[in-house]
């Protein structure tokens, strides 16, 4: 379960992320953007980017339907995703 400094960091690195990346925030009106805590919420992620980048011709199809690499396993790694809120 997340508590409130969860909550509240992961909102402050979301803002964060939006000026590094230059994001309208009109754009992303209704998404949230967090730090992925779990393994459901990493294998989604892992899954959405294969998908992605078979569609757009990037790589083959892999059998796993995951698109992992080799620093996904280093232990500073960290994994940002964005969900929609359901506020837009």
């Amino acid at each position: 379960m997340t508590d409130n400094r969860d909550t509240e960091r992961n909102r402050r690195l979301g803002d964060i992320l939006r000026r590094r990346m230059r994001i309208d925030p009109a754009q992303v009106k209704g998404m949230t953007f967090k730090i992925a805590e779990t393994d459901e919420e990493k294998d989604a992620a892992f899954r959405l980017v294969h998908d992605v980048y078979v569609q757009k011709g990037y790589m083959d199809p892999d059998p796993s339907g995951r698109r992992v690499v080799l620093h996904h396993k280093f232990p500073g790694t960290t994994l940002f995703i964005c969900r929609d809120s359901g506020g837009g």
